[in-house]
């Protein structure tokens, strides 16, 4: 329901010129942080580190961490906590990516390098019209 009443919104909108100066900044070519980096941080680092930590480190609590130390515990009881943590992992980075989306397109302000981006560096001092 929220999304739904987030896409009705309009968001911010203004007109700009492709001429102006301030949107005028070079398009980066090497990113500053490349996006394997990205992916292992966000994504692979989590997941093993909550694996590890499900499957092999004793629970905190003193009931299951007793279970634990006499062999009591199964392997699918620690399968199913590895699931279960692999399972908020997922639900964390798709709600970040909603959210941050959202706002993205909530506050739809222009790009800093938006006019290289639509109309490269050659056709850009020679249009001077205002897009919506």
């Amino acid at each position: 329901m929220a999304f739904v009443s987030i896409d009705a919104v309009n968001g911010h909108q203004r007109e700009f010129s492709v001429t102006d100066q301030s949107l005028m900044y070079t398009m980066a070519q090497k990113e500053t942080i490349p996006t394997w980096l990205l992916v292992v941080c966000a994504v692979i680092a989590p997941i093993g580190i909550m694996l590890v930590w499900t499957l092999f480190i004793p629970p905190i609590g003193s009931y299951q961490r007793a279970r634990w130390r006499r062999g009591e515990m199964s392997w699918s009881e620690k399968i199913w906590d590895a699931n279960l943590s692999l399972l908020g992992i997922g639900l964390a980075l798709a709600s970040t990516i909603t959210i941050t989306n959202s706002f993205k397109n909530l506050v739809g302000r222009p790009r800093p390098g938006i006019a290289i981006l639509f109309f490269g560096l050659t056709q850009i001092f020679s249009i001077d019209v205002y897009l919506p």
